[in-house]
């Protein structure tokens, strides 16, 4: 496994992780539908951008994906604004990594999603600064490390999440660039790598969602060892753009009619990303004001019983604790009394 440290080019031992050429041009998503998409990377880069838009245009998942240059301009803030969702990557300095990494809080707090990946919790120029970094917007620590040189591929820690759906498999290719980082205080990590560490491969922390790996694809003309497109990259970086952080897997079951008086058993299962979730079971009469409430454990199956005298609806809802899940969902279900 190759290792490298300090602050300066970003290589391994036979690939060169920077090719120079001309501004990637904007990529439009044409008749797709989603968000709006601001890709901030090095202009340095244009081979390897390319092929980023390439394969987030091949989603067909955004309306609009345009690349904004930060090796030569820092984009302002209205512009950023414009965007429904940021993705920064980079193996070059941004001009201003701090008024970028300020711009980019800013657009957190304003309730939209930025996906930090390689190099952004790089110690050195590639790294993102300002408050993105300082007020622990990040999902990951920060690191001088970069390891690469052999093939990883992911592993799940939280198989159920909306940032992994679709994703059957992820190799991050012969060189499978990543950064030698930990979890970062309040974050949740959704896969790592199967490499002897386990290091972090996908984490969130409120919007900010992380992914450890250089998101050019071994297409690009300049770096054959990245990430294989035979596998789910693409899909990956979309999710991390698109899909919610946290899985809401709440199911019910109850039966449909019973005998007036009989005592039924309302159970479901709940699977979440958040590790101070908790569902409460409410039970409403449509005649009336009774109401049951339980709450359960963190994520997992739930139970609860009590007497039916007249049909009712049954409603089990989740509200999130957590700014990752500050959302709620229910679902409910009607028993009828013979």
């Amino acid at each position: 496994m190759g290792r490298t440290t300090g602050g300066g080019l970003v290589v391994a031992s036979a690939t060169v992780l920077i090719l120079t050429g001309l501004l990637a041009p904007q990529a439009q998503a044409g008749a797709c539908k989603g968000p709006r998409l601001a890709v901030l990377s090095a202009a340095i880069e244009a081979g390897k951008t390319e092929d980023v838009l390439a394969k987030l245009t091949g989603t067909c998942r955004f309306s609009q994906i345009d690349q904004l240059d930060i090796s030569g301009s820092t984009p302002d803030l209205a512009t950023i604004m414009s965007y429904d969702a940021a993705f920064y990557f980079s193996s070059q300095a941004a001009i201003d990594p701090t008024t970028l990494g300020n711009e980019l809080a800013d657009f957190v707090d304003a309730g939209h999603r930025v996906v930090v990946a390689f190099a952004g919790y790089h110690d050195s120029y590639p790294g993102i600064y300002g408050r993105l970094r300082t007020d622990g917007y990040l999902p990951f620590t920060t690191s001088l490390v970069v390891l690469n040189g052999t093939t990883q591929t992911l592993v799940a820690d939280m198989p159920d999440s909306p940032l992994l759906a679709g994703v059957a498999f992820f190799s991050g290719g012969t060189t499978s660039w990543r950064e030698e980082v930990a979890l970062a205080p309040g974050a949740i990590q959704i896969a790592h790598w199967n490499d002897a560490a386990s290091t972090p491969l996908v984490a969130a922390k409120g919007g900010v969602v992380g992914l450890n790996f250089f998101p050019p694809s071994a297409d690009n003309p300049g770096d054959p060892g990245c990430w294989d497109p035979t596998t789910d990259g693409a899909t990956l970086t979309a999710n991390a753009l698109t899909k919610a952080t946290y899985a809401t897997g709440l199911s019910i079951r109850a039966p449909r009619a019973v005998t007036a008086g009989t005592s039924v058993l309302v159970a479901g299962k709940l699977s979440c990303d958040e590790a101070s979730c908790a569902t409460s079971q409410q039970v409403t009469p449509k005649a009336g004001t009774r109401k049951i409430t339980r709450t359960t454990s963190a994520a997992g199956r739930y139970a609860f019983s009590f007497r039916v005298m007249g049909t009712i609806q049954v409603r089990t809802f989740y509200a999130g604790s957590q700014a990752i899940c500050a959302h709620s969902t229910s679902v409910k279900k009607t028993i009828r009394v013979a």
